[in-house]
């Protein structure tokens, strides 16, 4: 998890957004999907607030594509909706 927050981290501070965030925001989805306690370990590892900037970032650079990084974190949002986490 930590890996691959770094991967995205370091995308974002780059202000790239390519093929790799796209497949790291996928892998991300894929290990949250049906999860929570990974969830949980994207939430406490800062993944939250990682990913509110790369909508703010891939909005700015794939307006007409909207879509682009919702679909890549899927059920990690469904979740974020609609369960309860405490994260200290």
């Amino acid at each position: 998890m930590k890996k691959l927050l770094n991967i995205v981290k370091d995308k974002m501070a780059g202000q790239t957004v390519d093929i790799t965030m796209k497949f790291t925001l996928s892998a991300l989805w894929n290990l949250t999907d049906e999860s929570p306690s990974t969830c949980q370990m994207f939430l406490e590892e800062g993944g939250l607030d990682l990913f509110m900037e790369v909508l703010d970032v891939s909005y700015l650079k794939f307006k007409k594509k909207k879509s682009f990084p919702l679909s890549c974190m899927g059920n990690t949002g469904k979740k974020l909706h609609t369960t309860s986490y405490s994260v200290a």
